[in-house]
């Protein structure tokens, strides 16, 4: 892919000049030789459009406010391509609120790896079985750059003591694709039992059940697999031929 500075958004949207510049620096790479950024396609606009004609958009955060165009396109015979960047490394830059001086910089504990998508497909379990959409998980170094306030702010609950400016990419390490249902269901290990419980596939797969929980709703919600009857409250989730158990 390439990085093109030259290339000019042919739309203008208000959120481009709230977009970090992480967004930016991935559909310029997304868009590839001969394609194109901010691209009008039947009237929504696409993130980047490559030169086979194929529409790419960068998610970096919720994937729902993405559903209703992905079905649009997909209803179209559009192939199209979602990218989620997923944070394996994380560089925290603190900076002077006045002055922009750097105070610190730190390598962040915290990593996004590939169960860490399913926090965001949970609500937007529909593009899981999309007709004609690949979805790309993309492992990412990132610098993030944080101002430090001289008072803190409220957000919500909290004050925060920070401001997130910037967020920069620093490298692509690599990436992954799902193309089909077939290549979601080839995450879950196999069970003995015939179906799973947030509880077993959260200790098969070490990303306990909080997690297992949301990948289950969403491949259900996805007609994936499909809950079954149980004489209990535990759900059960088998492969949709799968009608009942004990």
């Amino acid at each position: 892919m390439n990085d093109d500075k030259t290339l000019v958004a042919e739309t203008n949207r208000i959120n481009l000049y709230s977009e970090y510049s992480l967004h930016d620096q991935l559909k310029r790479l997304a868009a590839g030789p001969g394609g194109r950024i901010e691209v009008d396609v039947e009237g929504k606009i696409a993130d980047a459009l490559r030169a086979d004609g194929e529409i790419v958009e960068i998610q970096t955060g919720s994937l729902s406010p993405i559903v209703d165009k992905a079905e649009f396109w997909s209803r179209r015979g559009f192939r199209q391509r979602i990218q989620i960047p997923l944070a394996a490394q994380k560089i925290i830059l603190r900076i002077e609120q006045d002055t922009g001086e750097v105070l610190s910089r730190r390598r962040s504990p915290k990593k996004e790896e590939l169960w860490s998508v399913f926090d965001r497909i949970v609500r937007a379990s529909k593009l899981l079985s999309l007709p004609g959409l690949i979805i790309e998980l993309v492992y990412v170094e990132i610098e993030e750059i944080r101002t430090v306030l001289k008072e803190p702010v409220r957000r919500g609950r909290f004050l925060k003591s920070y401001a997130t400016v910037d967020r920069n990419l620093v490298a692509v390490r690599e990436s992954r694709e799902f193309a089909s249902p077939a290549d979601w269901l080839a995450l879950l290990p196999e069970n003995e039992n015939g179906y799973w419980t947030s509880v077993s596939l959260g200790k098969a797969t070490n990303i306990g059940p909080a997690r297992a929980r949301k990948l289950l709703y969403s491949y259900a919600r996805a007609e994936l697999i499909k809950e079954i009857p149980s004489k209990d409250r535990v759900k059960r989730y088998a492969p949709t031929h799968q009608e009942s158990a004990d």
